[in-house]
């Protein structure tokens, strides 16, 4: 009986020294000095700055965003893609998008003329204040006609944009960027093959792109209302257009200039008038 009584003893003394071990931990961890983790680093771009300054003179709340669908006409008339970022001005003011304007309800009728050339007003008065001068290249505005308006702005190597669009939610979109050096130089590699698209669209101000070059090879897009696909092959030092469409090339297109099957997803087969998915170098 004493030993049941001197083995409770010591389990109550055990019991009693991990209680106070734990005690003695929680008052370590609330009184010890606190650390700040590290935060990582927001980089901050002109394009960044000029946009959440042009938001917070509009007072919409919206935060710029990443963005590379913008085109910027050169002075040689060739259209550049520009990656910078981006604000999206709306009615509602939901997932990033900055609201701008009083509306009580969903009514897209009041995102009219009115309504958008004082909108753009705004938006010209605070570029050209931040030093920005008005580029007639890259400017679209027809008097009256707000379905699709874009105005251009350049300061330095820095390019804006700034579209509105009538009856529509999101209504604006305002863009800033530098050129894509490594498609400008792409580009200009392939200049003989642009004419060429050029002058399949009447020698409208077509936005050209190249999506792959390899080796003597080379396929991209060019846009004028409508768009197309096109494939070239260095010939002689020269890029040349072997094929240009919106369906399958002929496989035997594919076949006389040996393109590679890399550069398109299928061809037609005259012959037996099926599409081929795949074709075999």
């Amino acid at each position: 009986m004493a030993a049941k009584n001197k083995s409770a003893k010591v389990n109550i003394k055990v019991i009693a020294f991990l209680i106070g071990i734990l005690i003695i931990a929680g008052i370590f961890i609330h009184f010890r000095p606190q650390t700040n983790s590290p935060t990582p680093e927001i980089v901050t771009t002109q394009e960044t700055t000029i946009l959440i300054g042009l938001s917070s003179s509009l007072k919409t709340g919206g935060e710029p965003r990443e963005y590379q669908y913008s085109n910027w006409i050169q002075d040689d008339g060739i259209s550049v893609p520009l990656v910078g970022q981006q604000l999206i001005i709306g009615m509602s003011g939901t997932n990033g998008v900055g609201k701008y304007g009083e509306f009580s309800s969903d009514d897209l009728g009041q995102v009219n003329e009115k309504f958008l050339s004082e909108l753009q007003a705004k938006i010209s008065t605070y570029f050209l204040n931040e030093g920005f001068r008005l580029d007639d290249k890259n400017t679209n505005l027809v008097p009256n006609d707000y379905y699709f308006s874009t105005i251009g702005f350049e300061k330095g190597n820095i390019k804006c944009l700034s579209s509105v669009s009538k009856q529509s939610d999101p209504f604006g979109n305002i863009s800033c960027g530098t050129v894509n050096s490594e498609q400008m130089k792409l580009q200009n590699e392939l200049s003989n093959v642009y004419n060429e698209q050029k002058s399949s669209y009447q020698n409208s101000p077509i936005i050209f792109r190249v999506d792959k070059m390899i080796g003597d090879f080379a396929s991209g897009s060019s846009s004028y209302m409508s768009g197309n696909q096109w494939i070239a092959k260095n010939i002689n030092d020269v890029w040349t257009t072997v094929w240009a469409g919106q369906d399958y090339p002929l496989c035997s297109d594919m076949e006389k200039y040996k393109v590679p099957s890399s550069f398109y997803p299928g061809c037609y087969n005259v012959e037996t008038q099926k599409e081929q998915r795949t074709y075999a170098d």
